[in-house]
Parts: C-alpha cells; sequence; structure tokens
C-alpha cells in the first residue's frame, strides 16, 4: 500500500520528465527525417520553445504511447504493435485537426504524400509510425520502464508540489506554444527555408 500512496505522491513529476523526454526525441527523429529526405541538416524544432529541442505534440504522444504499451503488457507483441499504431496515427490526426482550429495553422501537410485525411495524416506517415513503435516496443520500452523506476525511487516530492509544477507545465506549455506562434508565421512569410 505504501508504494501505491508514494507512485501517486510523484506522478505528475514522472509523467513530465518522460513528457520532456519524448519531446526531445520526437523533435530530433524528426530533424534525422526531414534532413534525410532534403538530403542536407534540417533541424525542426526551434518553432515552439525558442530554440529548445522539444515539441508538445511529441511528448503527449510518447506519453500515450508509453502508457498504452504498459497497459497491453502480456498482450502478443503484433497486436500491440498494431493498436499502438491505430492510436499514434489518431493522435496524429487529433493534433493536426486541433492545431488548424485553434492555432490557426497547419504544422504539418501530407497532401502531396497521396492516401491522406485532411492533410493530417497519410497512409505514408502511419506506415512510418509502424516502423518507430515495431523498434520501440522492441529495443526503448524496457529501458523507459527501467527509467521510470529509477525516477520512482529517487524522487521525493510533496503531492501538492507536484500538482502545482503539473499545473505550470501544461499551462506553461500551451502559453508558449501560442506565444511562438507569431514566430512560426513570420518565418513562413519571409521564406526562409529551416
Amino acid at each position: 500500500m505504501e508504494r501505491d500512496e508514494r507512485y501517486n505522491e510523484i506522478m505528475f513529476l514522472r509523467i513530465i520528465i518522460l513528457g520532456v523526454v519524448f519531446g526531445v526525441f520526437g523533435t530530433v527523429i524528426e530533424s534525422i527525417g526531414r534532413s534525410w529526405e532534403r538530403k542536407r541538416l534540417a533541424y525542426f524544432g526551434g518553432d515552439f520553445f525558442f530554440g529548445f529541442p522539444f515539441k508538445p505534440m511529441y511528448a503527449f504522444g510518447g506519453l500515450i504511447l508509453y502508457w498504452l504499451v504498459r497497459e497491453m503488457v502480456g498482450f502478443p507483441w503484433y497486436l500491440v504493435v498494431a493498436i499502438a499504431t491505430i492510436v499514434i496515427t489518431a493522435w496524429e490526426y487529433l493534433g493536426g485537426f486541433l492545431c488548424v482550429k485553434l492555432l490557426e495553422e497547419r504544422l504539418w501537410d501530407y497532401t502531396e504524400k497521396g492516401h491522406h485525411l485532411h492533410g493530417h495524416i497519410s497512409f505514408w506517415s502511419s506506415k512510418w509510425w509502424l516502423v518507430l513503435i515495431t523498434f520501440y516496443y522492441f529495443f526503448v520500452f524496457d529501458l523507459l520502464v527501467k527509467f521510470d523506476w529509477y525516477l520512482e525511487q529517487r524522487i521525493t516530492i510533496s503531492d501538492s508540489a507536484d500538482r502545482m509544477l503539473m499545473t505550470v507545465v501544461v499551462f506553461g506549455s500551451l502559453i508558449l506554444t501560442w506565444a511562438m506562434k507569431t514566430i512560426r508565421k513570420s518565418i513562413k512569410r519571409s521564406g526562409r527555408k529551416r
């Protein structure tokens, strides 16, 4: 019983740390993929947090993926990977839809890739999610579980401080994403290539 209470007390801080890990790695993976595609070095992380390589979309998507795979431990790997691919593709669609509706900007567009749904998702992107999630399942997930367990053992924070920190991080991320909107639009208007 004591372990469960301690687990709940530091849950938000662990979520924040894991979210930052996912947000940074997602941005790095995107930059590598775009560099490969364009055959030149490209960085796609500076449009959200003043140059820090972090995108909230990857943070939330990574946390969804981590939680989903944890909940499906014991299921056949191919079922976990298939369901996770569908869920992350749905998250990508929802994220694209919300960016257009709330931020009034399209942060990614798959209309040129073919077989797309409103430009938010495509067969092409879902294929890459399948590859990345398979890699994640076999090579990354167990490391993240160990890292999460390490955080659980090492971090102590009061429940009220934990909740306050989570509130500050979530609202701070939303405010920064909104504030950086004008910078992203000015970059697009000026025609500068990333």
